[in-house]
């Protein structure tokens, strides 16, 4: 099954041109993503389907697919285990 991702309501979000900080409120802490994981939090709070995202992020990497979704999802992992990330199986 595939997962779609949500940012809860407790969690700020700022996007920079090339980062992105994202923050549990009210207390944080206060987590910056650059490079890599910048573009994965683009991709996957985007309202698309896991295929979309994981494809347009293949393509961005020039790399393929399978070569980069076991570490996307382990990364999406950490995000929701973190409470950054609210994940639904869809």
């Amino acid at each position: 099954m595939a997962e779609r991702y949500t940012v809860p309501d407790d969690v700020a979000v700022v996007a920079e041109d090339d980062a992105v900080y994202v923050a549990r409120l009210p207390r944080g802490p206060i987590v910056a993503l650059d490079g890599s994981a910048a573009e994965i939090w683009r991709a996957v709070t985007d309202p698309a389907p896991e295929a979309d995202w994981l494809m347009r992020l293949a393509t961005h990497f020039a790399m393929p697919v399978d070569a980069i979704g076991a570490d996307t999802r382990a990364f999406l992992a950490d995000l929701t285990a973190r409470g950054l990330l609210a994940a639904q199986r869809t």
